[in-house]
């Protein structure tokens, strides 16, 4: 009788084990399984530390998307319930942080002598304008990839700021379903984002241009080349120069979208990594591009309607 509890504790220990190992190989299924089990407590461990109900819920949210990368990254062994704990005191740390830092002081900089105003951080910096141009131009054709609901749900959450109440009475889920469809929006997001960002895309797109210049017509290579050339200007000219020419449609309303979203979570950890990286390679002001990158991204504002 006494170890009958152990027996089952250790049984459930090797499923998730076991979910564990699936979600490596690409089960995605696998994951929304761990998601399922474990959401709930971890959601109340975070409204626990965060207080506010709708920013825990983006808590909760991130720290499952982090727990997803890092399962795919690694391959050690895992006890999920408690790593995932551990990712979400985490992510209450981080978000403890991002809600405390001080207001700006506005500087008069023409009050200021011209020596003081030049050891400024915040001034222009050609490589942090490059990395946002990129970024942000990323994020808009990452977002048009996306479904239909996938693509509202973030457009209420991110940008409209509505609960997930809120959300479900627009989509007509429930709130299990709410948080799900963001889960799966945000991850495929970050998966569009991710494979447009480091050219992988635009390296895909380019043999599908290579197989319709050869007259080998397929309506999956036409859609792609067609959706991506609408944004990508040297994907068009390749594809022009081998004599293809895309079908360019109007700026579609997603796309109008995006660009009012302020940035997700995920996009502004990687903006200031890549703002950073900028720096070092340039004049070693990766410090001083952090703080420009944060009033850049808005945090709550519309940073990609100036572009």
């Amino acid at each position: 009788m006494i170890g009958a509890p152990y027996a089952q504790g250790r049984a459930g220990e090797s499923a998730e084990g076991s979910l564990v190992d699936a979600v490596r190989q690409g089960d995605d299924a696998a994951f929304g399984e761990l998601y399922r089990r474990h959401q709930p407590e971890i959601a109340r461990f975070v409204r626990a530390r965060v207080g506010d109900h709708g920013r825990a819920e983006d808590v909760t949210q991130d720290a499952f998307l982090s727990a997803l990368r890092r399962l795919r990254k690694t391959d050690g062994d895992v006890a999920f319930r408690p790593w995932m704990f551990e990712i979400a005191r985490n992510a209450t740390i981080d978000c403890y942080r991002r809600s405390s830092r001080t207001e700006e002081v506005s500087i008069d900089a023409d009050a200021m002598q011209a020596a003081d105003a030049g050891r400024l951080p915040g001034g222009p910096q050609p490589e942090l304008s490059l990395v946002t141009q990129e970024s942000f131009a990323s994020l808009r054709e990452a977002m048009h990839e996306l479904s239909d609901v996938h693509r509202r749900a973030i457009v209420l959450r991110e940008l409209e700021g509505r609960s997930y109440r809120e959300i479900g009475a627009r989509l007509d889920l429930g709130q299990a379903a709410v948080e799900s469809t963001l889960f799966r929006a945000r991850r495929s997001l970050e998966r569009e984002y991710t494979e447009l960002d480091s050219g992988r895309r635009c390296r895909l797109v380019g043999a599908a241009i290579g197989r319709l210049a050869e007259g080998l017509e397929s309506d999956r290579d036409r859609q792609r080349l067609d959706r991506h050339a609408r944004r990508c200007s040297s994907c068009r000219r390749r594809a022009r120069t081998l004599g293809v020419e895309p079908m360019l449609g109007r700026r579609t309303v997603a796309a109008r979208a995006a660009a009012l979203m302020p940035l997700p979570v995920f996009l502004r950890r990687r903006f200031v990594q890549d703002a950073a990286a900028a720096g070092d390679a340039g004049h070693g002001t990766s410090a001083a591009l952090a703080p420009a990158v944060e009033v850049v991204s808005g945090v709550g504002g519309k940073a990609l309607a100036l572009l």
